[in-house]
Order: C-alpha cells, then sequence, then structure tokens
C-alpha cells in the first residue's frame, strides 16, 4: 500500500540520502543513521538488533529518523558531545534553533527528540553518555474523567445510527478499544464472531507492538454487529483476505481488498455525535479511552489484561499515566459503597437493555445474555478465562 508505515518509511530514508548527497548531513552521520535504522527493523537481517531488545514498528523508526536528521542537518553526530546535544535541544525550546519558529518547541515535544539522540547514542560508541542527555519530563497525557460517555450515552449514541457499516465501526470501537488502524485492517479470516473473538492482522506494520501478544480477544458486544455485518452486508465475505470494514454499500462501490482509510473511521464517529446531544469527545481514540475507562472502573480488570485487551506491551505504563484517574475519585467510590456511605452502582455500562444476537431483555448488570450466552462485560468468567489462555499461548 502506497500510504502504509513500510511506504513512508522508504520515502523518509530516500530524504535521508538526499541530505547526504547534497552534502547537508556528514556521510558518517548519514551510515550511522542507517545502520542503527536497520538493527530495529525487522525486514533488515545485515545488522542485529542489541540483545534483549525488539524490533520497533516503521513509525517508530520514522519519528527516530526524522528527529536524528535536524539535528543531523547541524553537527556531525559521530564527533559531537553531550553538551553539544544538550544545547541544540536548547536552542530549539527558546526558538534560537534554525530548525523552529521563533516560539520554539514544547518540552514535550522535545523529549522525543531526546529520545531518539539517546537511542542513537546508546547504539553507538562515540564517546558519548545517553544519560548525560537528560529527558524532559513527559506531558500530561491522562484522560479526564468527566469525558468519560455514560452508560445511557453510550446507548444513545448507538441508537441514532442507520446503517450496519457505522454500526460495525461504533460497536468495534468501543467494545474492543483498539485503535482505528488496527481495527481498518482486520480481515475476514481475522474475525470468529461465532467464538466471539478476534485477532489483529499481524501483517500489518505500525500497530505499535499490538501483535507481539497477538492471540484472541473478545468481541464482547460487537459479537452480534460483526456476525450480522458478515452474514447480511458485506460486499464478499466470502473471501477469508478481503478486509471486514468496507465503504458504505449502496452508499459507494466497496472495494473489500483494500481497508478503509483511517479518515472513514473517524468521520463515521463524527456522524455519529453530531445526531446526539452529547458534547463529551467521540473520536476514535475517545473511545478507547472510554472502553479502557470502563474496564478497570467498572470491572476491575487487571492492568495487565487490559493492556493485552487494548494491544500495549506488558511492560507498558499506560495505565499509570494515561489512566491514572482511575486510581482516585473510584477508588473512593469503591472504599464508601463497602462501607455503606454510598449505594453501588449496579447498571454495566457494556450492557444493552436486550441483547443484540436474540433481543432477549438483559438486567442492568447482566455479564451475558442469559438466554443464548452472548457475553457483553470484560469481568464474565468465560471471557476472563479465555483471555488468560490466549494472552499466553
Amino acid at each position: 500500500m502506497a500510504n502504509s508505515p513500510r511506504a513512508k518509511l522508504k520515502v523518509r530514508r530516500e530524504k535521508l540520502e538526499g541530505h547526504i548527497e547534497k552534502g547537508e548531513i556528514d556521510p558518517d552521520t548519514g551510515n550511522a543513521i542507517r545502520e542503527l535504522l536497520d538493527a530495529y527493523d525487522e525486514n533488515k537481517v545485515m545488522v542485529t538488533k542489541p540483545k534483549g531488545e525488539s524490533h520497533r514498528t516503521p513509525q517508530t523508526l520514522m519519528a527516530w529518523l526524522y528527529r536524528l536528521m535536524v539535528f543531523a542537518q547541524y553537527r556531525n553526530l559521530t564527533e559531537s558531545e553531550a553538551d553539544d546535544i544538550n544545547r541544540d535541544v536548547q536552542k530549539m525550546h527558546s526558538g534560537d534553533h534554525p530548525h523552529v519558529q521563533d516560539k520554539g518547541l514544547k518540552k514535550g515535544t522535545l523529549r522525543a527528540y531526546q529520545a531518539a539522540v539517546r537511542k542513537f547514542y546508546g547504539f553507538y560508541d562515540f564517546g558519548v553518555d545517553p544519560n548525560d542527555i537528560p529527558l524532559f519530563d513527559k506531558e500530561e497525557t491522562s484522560v479526564e474523567p468527566n469525558d468519560m460517555l455514560t452508560k445511557d450515552e453510550i446507548h444513545e449514541a448507538r441508537e441514532v445510527i442507520d446503517n450496519p457499516r457505522d454500526l460495525l465501526v461504533y460497536d468495534l470501537l468501543l467494545y474492543t478499544g483498539q485503535r482505528r488502524e488496527a481495527l481498518r485492517t482486520i480481515r475476514i479470516k481475522d474475525v470468529k464472531p461465532q467464538e466471539g473473538t478476534y485477532r489483529l492482522n499481524p501483517e500489518v506494520d505500525g500497530l505499535k507492538g499490538a501483535t507481539e501478544r497477538n492471540g484472541n480477544r473478545p468481541l464482547l458486544g460487537a459479537k452480534a454487529t460483526v456476525q450480522d455485518w458478515i452474514n447480511n452486508y458485506h460486499p464478499d465475505p466470502s473471501n477469508p483476505e478481503n478486509y471486514l470494514i468496507t465503504a458504505r454499500p449502496g452508499y459507494s462501490r466497496p472495494d473489500p481488498t483494500k481497508p478503509v482509510s483511517g479518515e472513514t473511521i473517524r468521520q463515521v464517529m463524527l456522524k455519529v455525535k453530531e445526531k446526539t446531544n452529547i458534547t463529551k469527545p467521540m473520536h476514535p481514540h475517545a473511545m478507547r479511552h472510554n472502553h479502557v475507562t470502563i474496564a478497570k472502573r467498572d470491572y476491575n480488570i487487571p492492568d495487565d489484561t487490559i493492556k493485552y485487551l487494548i494491544g500495549h506491551s506488558a511492560d507498558s505504563t499506560v495505565m499509570e499515566s494515561t489512566y491514572a484517574h482511575l486510581s482516585g475519585d473510584d477508588h473512593v467510590q469503591r472504599a464508601e459503597e463497602a462501607f455503606g456511605i454510598r449505594e453501588p452502582e449496579e447498571e454495566s455500562a457494556f450492557t444493552p437493555e436486550v441483547c443484540h444476537v436474540c433481543n432477549q431483555p438483559l438486567e442492568p448488570n447482566a455479564k451475558a445474555c442469559s438466554n443464548c450466552g452472548t457475553v457483553y462485560t470484560p469481568d464474565a468468567q468465560a471471557t476472563q478465562e479465555q483471555i488468560q489462555e490466549d494472552m499466553y499461548e
């Protein structure tokens, strides 16, 4: 695919070669950058990555390359000292560096530059200790609790959707918590709706390590929607290589051999929000935040299980950073419930009023449908047993 992360990395590497040919980047520095990228690129076999480290996605390699080229256009990185790099970073922050505008770059942005050049010096023995290049503190990335959708808002949004393709997108975002890049590239053969599970497409670059632990994951409330879409609406479900999400049938001429764009996923959620009175964020990544918050707050799912479900590595710090809000007011609420100060909330945010599969009315806190067995919550025993089995397969 021309716009795939792998193709974009190729274009960026060509830009590096152009800078070297024009004399804008020293050849020694250029060679060092090439070798670093090759070492961490799983498609390259001539350079060995450092022992104990994993390969990086094309997106990560693109990010390293871009930032290293910025440094390399102004100095030879094979001969520089830590103080030289730190001065460059300071100038980027103050706006005195020729690469940046007068207002400079924020520290949170510059942290990525520091991380890239530290990786460079950690890979080589050029006499620079990476620890002598300090990292600026991370910018605050935690989720705002008040932005999370209530159960009523979740189901209000679902009820305004008037076509099966958009309903598929909505349910997949909510019930899987996956990034739009991961969802749009899932193929027919990656889903098993009768079993209520799916896998990510392992052939796709740029999923930020989500495929490293790529066992089965639960579809939860998206099970019936996926099954209905495949059985009744998908333009060609007979070919297992076709992508699950396509353009809207009848709205355009869907080509299931090509994935929809990330912008298509974003537009679906934008249109859903416009049909409701909801003012909270509802873009694809906000739905991911909702999934994690509900899983942790309402169902007390262990952090490692949540990280597995949403495609983070076991050593990810996402729960301590992005979802730090879950350790505050929500724990206060649980304590008050335990001491009888507050009535416990009995409604499950993931549980619909009626089963998506058999239309059986459901209790507000039902974990699964008592009639057909469809599971809606990540803490249901059957779901937990399947997750634990697949996490370590």
